[in-house]
Formats: C-alpha cells, sequence, structure tokens
C-alpha cells in the first residue's frame, strides 16, 4: 500500500509548532461536523457504536477518518489477539492460526504526537496519533488513523473493511490456502463538494486512460462497444455499465483477447456492480495471461465522499466484494 493521499482515508488534525495536537476544545465544534457515528464489528457481531473523528493525518496532509484505540482494542480480542496500549506503543500478539506477515521496519523512536505499531514482537510502523474526549465515555482517550489500523490487521493476517460507516475485522478463514487469502484495503476520503468528489474520480480516470482514442469504439461483447488502445502486446478498453466506468488492460496475445474481454464483461453482468446506486471507476489489469487473477482498483463516489479499493483475486469475486462494500 502506498503513502499517497488515494490511498489514506481522510483525516484531520491541529498542527502547533511540529506537533499533533487534538484537545476537547478543538473538536467541540458540533456545526463542523468533526464527529460521526460508526459501528466496529468483529466476525460479522456488533462489538462497538462509537463516534468517529474527521481530521487531517500529518503525514499526508489529506483528511482521514480516526476511531478510538481502546474500541478497535475490544473487538480485536474478539478475534483472540491480544493487544495492549501504553500512550506511546499499541502491541498486537496474533492467535497461532494467524498469518502474520510481518518485519522490522521502524529505525527512530515515534515522536509525542506518534505511535508505534507491534505485531508479534515486530516494529513494524510509526503512526500519527491524536488525543480527544470520548463522546461515549467522557474521558480523554487516543485516536488512530483509520488506514493504519487497516495496515495492521491486514499485517496480521486478518481482514478488514471500512466503509465511512462501518468498520469489519474478521479472523482469517481457515479453510483458506495462503495464495487465496483475501488481501484488500477500502479507504474513504472526503471533499468539501459532491462536484469536487466527482472531479477526483474524472482526474483518476483521465490518469489510466489518458487523452482520447482516435481510434472507433469496437465491439468486446454482445450490446457492448469500448473505446480502444493498443499496441506492442498491450490493449486497453473503456466503457460504461450503468455509472460505473470500466477500464481493462490485457497483456494476452491478441488470438486470446476477445475470449477474455467476453468473460470480464459477463463477469461484471454478473456481479450487478453497475446496478449499486453509486458513480465509481473500476481499473481492471491482467496480473498473469495463464490464469484468470487480476489486479483491480476501483473508486467510487457517493455524496462528498470517495472510496477506495485495492484488490487482486479471481475477478467475479472482487467485484462482488466492491459491491457488497459499495455505500
Amino acid at each position: 500500500m502506498t503513502r499517497k493521499a488515494w490511498t489514506r482515508s481522510a483525516m484531520g488534525v491541529g498542527i502547533v509548532l511540529g506537533t499533533l495536537v487534538a484537545t476537547p476544545v478543538v473538536w467541540a465544534n458540533a456545526s463542523s461536523s468533526i464527529w460521526s457515528p460508526t459501528v466496529i464489528e468483529a466476525n460479522g457481531q456488533v462489538v462497538s457504536h462509537v463516534e468517529y473523528i474527521v481530521a487531517v493525518d500529518p503525514f499526508s496532509h489529506e483528511k482521514t477518518s480516526w476511531l478510538p484505540i481502546w474500541y478497535l482494542e475490544t473487538a480485536l480480542s474478539k478475534l483472540g489477539v491480544q493487544s495492549t496500549w501504553n500512550g506511546r506503543v499499541w502491541t498486537m500478539a496474533t492467535p497461532s492460526s494467524w498469518r502474520a506477515d510481518v518485519k522490522n521496519t521502524i529505525d527512530k523512536m515515534p515522536t509525542a504526537s506518534e505511535m508505534e505499531l507491534v505485531i508479534d514482537g515486530k516494529e513494524v510502523e510509526i503512526a500519527p496519533k491524536l488525543v480527544a474526549k470520548d463522546p461515549w465515555g467522557h474521558s480523554e482517550t487516543t485516536y488512530a488513523p483509520v488506514y493504519y489500523v487497516m495496515e495492521a490487521v491486514q499485517a496480521a493476517g486478518g481482514e478488514v473493511a471500512w466503509n465511512g460507516e462501518q468498520l469489519s475485522l474478521n479472523a482469517p478463514n481457515p479453510t483458506s490456502s495462503s495464495n487465496q487469502s483475501k488481501s484488500y484495503t477500502v479507504s474513504q476520503m472526503r471533499f468539501s463538494s459532491e462536484s469536487a468528489a466527482v472531479a477526483d474520480i474524472q482526474k483518476l480516470e483521465a490518469s489510466y486512460w489518458g487523452g482520447t482514442s482516435q481510434n472507433p469504439p469496437v465491439s468486446i461483447a454482445p450490446g457492448v462497444k469500448a473505446q480502444f488502445k493498443g499496441g506492442a502486446g498491450q490493449s486497453a478498453y473503456e466503457w460504461n455499465e450503468g455509472d460505473w466506468t470500466f477500464i481493462v488492460k490485457l497483456y494476452s496475445a491478441p488470438s486470446t483477447t476477445q475470449d477474455t474481454l467476453k468473460s470480464i464483461v459477463m463477469d461484471i453482468q454478473d456481479s450487478a456492480l453497475a446496478d449499486v446506486r453509486t458513480r465509481g471507476l473500476v481499473v481492471i489489469t491482467q496480473n498473469d495471461e495463464s490464469t484468470n487473477i487480476f489486479n483491480v482498483h476501483a473508486v467510487w463516489q457517493k455524496g462528498t465522499s470517495v472510496w477506495q479499493l485495492n484488490e487482486k483475486g479471481v475477478l467475479l469475486t472482487v467485484l462482488r466484494n466492491i459491491q457488497q462494500i459499495s455505500p
């Protein structure tokens, strides 16, 4: 997962002389809509109803969502993860059945406005933190950005999804093999207006597709025509299904391209993603021409928020995941 603003959920805090600060006074203005309700689930069961903060991540300088660590620890304990928080270090110990993929990557001490994430004895990440009064417990507590929480849970071997209103934590499926395990992240970004959110998706679409194709539309499946670009063993196609735009990039031989495109269109239609009442963009890139595995980058907009998902896997499964978590 990269450190770009797109991959971060929306974050925000005040910075004074380089130090991240958050006080009850700073967040007391309810009219600014800084506090928002959310639900934390563990293995499909509701664990907590909490309020999260939308504030600026001092690392990415973009807004993101911050959740209170105490409630996150409670949810993780339902999955068998033992965790402790001492105000500076958040330590997690995973069950033996989990397949943690962690290594020491920390080469500095966290500052007063940062925290260290340790998983199974490995120092894996430095993340920002802020302290504010919990509206439910009425006491000062520490909040962590959703982006880093998701990274930590995934590194520990668990599964996690965030749609801006609900954080779902799940233990890994014990019947899944290591090459079949689900690995994806969902992040949210908020904008000042709906038009700004739409413009951000349009900008991302332009970065993937580039300028207008000079080629005439081509038929890629019964009733479906797409814009086409290609050359040097590569081909790209763009078309719309409902309010969703699909861009497909293939590296397969020309003799198999048409069959691959028909299969992709069928998967899109079977997933019913185009029926979801949000506007979105899905970029599907062939991962290996000898398999049906694809890299999928999806972004979708509702109101002033934009969500993003990156996932690698069987296309229909990935598309159905997007359909299920789209707000």
